[in-house]
C-alpha cells in the first residue's frame, strides 16, 4: 500500500535523504498515522503526526559490509477538520516535537547501553509552507540494524520456542539483567514482545530493537516474573490467563506450572 502522508520523492526505494549523513531507501516498512479532531483536549492530546518506518543504507560510507539501518520519520499532520484548509490556517497547528523514541535512544546511548541498537543519525526540521502543517515538526531517526535472531514475528513466538531450552534460559537471563538497567535509566519499550527482541549468541545478548511510543518511567519499576510472560518468554498455565490472577497488583511470585 502506497503511504498517505509521505510522498513518493520521500521515502520510494533508491531516494537518498541527507541528514548528517546520507542514507538511501531500500524499502518502506509500515506507516502509522494518529490523527486527531479539534474536539480534543489539548491537555490530553498531543498535535496529531504520522510516521512511517524505512530500511536504509548508508552512501557513501567505505566501510565493508554497508551500513544498514532503519529511519523512522516522524511529520505532524493537521487535524481531521482542517485537512483542506489554507496553509496559514493549518499553520496555527504548529508545534515543536520530539518523539519519546529519540529521547529513548540518546538517552540509552549516554548510559552506554549494549542491549539497544546505536542511533547513527537524526535531524529535527520545521515543514516548510508547501507541507501539511506549515512549520511544524518533522523528525529522522536512523538506528542501526543489529545482528541476531529475531525471537518472533506479528504471528507468534515461534523462534523462541523452536529453540533448545538451555538457549531460551541464556535469553531470558539476559532480557532479566537488560530489563532491569533499562528502568533504572528511567525507559522501557513500549513493545517488547519477541517479535521486538533479537538474539545475538556471539554476544548471549538480548537485543530490544523497538522503541516507537517508549516509555519515560517517573519512578522505577520493580522487577516481576510476569515481564517474562508478557514478552512471549514463559507461558502460563491455561487457567491462569483465564481467571486473570497473575496480574502485575495481585502476583505472589508463584511460576508453579509455568512453561520455560
Amino acid at each position: 500500500m502506497s503511504p498517505r502522508w509521505f510522498g513518493q520523492e520521500e521515502v520510494r526505494p533508491g531516494v537518498v535523504i541527507e541528514l548528517e549523513k546520507r542514507w538511501r531507501v531500500l524499502r518502506r516498512k509500515e506507516e502509522h498515522a494518529f490523527q486527531g479532531s479539534e474536539q480534543d483536549d489539548p491537555r490530553w492530546s498531543g498535535p496529531s503526526y504520522a510516521c512511517i518506518q524505512l530500511k536504509v543504507q548508508q552512501v557513501g560510507s567505505r566501510i565493508i559490509p554497508p551500513v544498514n539501518g532503519y529511519m523512522r520519520i516522524y511529520k505532524q499532520i493537521p487535524t481531521e477538520e482542517t485537512v483542506a484548509d489554507r496553509p496559514e490556517v493549518r499553520a496555527q497547528q504548529a508545534k515543536t516535537v520530539i518523539p519519546p523514541e529519540l529521547d529513548a535512544y540518546r538517552q540509552l546511548m549516554d548510559k552506554g547501553s549494549t542491549f539497544t541498537p546505536r542511533l547513527l543519525d537524526s535531524m529535527e526540521q520545521k515543514q516548510d509552507i508547501y507541507s501539511f502543517v506549515p512549520g511544524g515538526f518533522v523528525v529522522w531517526i536512523v538506528t542501526e540494524e543489529v545482528s541476531g535472531v529475531r525471537l518472533g514475528n506479528a504471528v507468534g513466538n515461534e523462534t523462541f520456542w523452536s529453540m533448545e531450552p538451555f538457549v531460551r534460559e541464556q535469553i531470558r537471563v539476559s532480557f532479566k539483567e537488560s530489563f532491569i538497567k533499562m528502568t533504572r535509566w528511567g525507559w522501557i519499550p513500549l513493545y517488547d514482545r519477541c517479535s521486538n527482541l533479537v538474539w545475538d549468541e556471539n554476544s548471549s545478548t538480548v537485543f530490544f530493537v523497538n522503541w516507537f511510543q517508549a516509555i519515560k518511567l517517573i519512578t522505577p519499576q520493580a522487577w516481576t516474573e510476569l515481564r517474562y510472560s508478557s514478552s512471549g518468554l514463559a507461558k502460563l498455565p491455561d487457567t491462569d490467563t483465564q481467571d486473570f490472577r497473575y496480574s502485575y497488583s495481585s502476583f505472589n511470585g508463584n511460576t508453579e506450572g509455568w512453561e520455560w
